[in-house]
């Protein structure tokens, strides 16, 4: 079908970088892929220190996060993948999906490279306004998360969904005060 040209930041700046270095539309690809994974890395990180005090707890969480996958391998043998229908695969998403988790997403695609370390920022500033708070903090999870939903829109509705979540149960847990709720 045909569909409408959209501007994407992104890719647009994976051109900008083919064009400044002069280098084929695949090297840019897998040049912005491994420039943006200390990017995630750092990310994950700062996320986890704002978690956990001990660096001890930072460093595990961080490390859980690049490279642990989900339960596919154990859980593979109880799903046959022969009844898949069209347009479905049954079998564990982690073994066939490549963003299913950090790891294999940092040798697949700099969009989902992105899309982790905005989804990671936006969460972190966001805890940080909340505890905090901060306009300042609030504004640069909100100029992140608008950052993130421009060139992968569909994350909107988790993003904000969690936010919102995260705000009920605060004010549950702290038994509704407006003066312990900030959003």
């Amino acid at each position: 079908e045909p569909v409408a040209p959209t501007f994407n930041i992104l890719w647009f700046a994976v051109g900008i970088l083919a064009r400044l270095t002069g280098a084929s539309p695949l090297f840019a690809y897998h040049l912005a892929r491994v420039l943006l994974i200390p990017a995630l890395a750092t990310s994950a990180y700062i996320f986890f220190a704002y978690l956990f005090d001990d660096v001890r707890w930072r460093k595990i969480a961080t490390a859980l996060f690049h490279f642990v996958s989900g339960l596919g391998p154990f859980l593979a043998s109880f799903f046959s993948g022969a009844d898949s229908g069209p347009g479905t695969y049954q079998r564990p998403i982690d073994l066939w999906v490549g963003e299913s988790n950090a790891f294999l997403t940092m040798g697949y695609s700099p969009h989902f490279i992105a899309s982790f370390t905005l989804i990671l920022l936006s969460a972190y500033f966001f805890l940080r306004a909340t505890d905090r708070r901060s306009w300042r903090d609030a504004a640069i999870a909100g100029l992140l998360g608008l950052l993130l939903f421009q060139f992968h829109p569909f994350h909107a509705p988790t993003l904000l969904a969690v936010f919102a979540a995260y705000v009920a149960w605060r004010a549950v847990t702290r038994k509704g005060s407006r003066d312990d709720v900030t959003a």
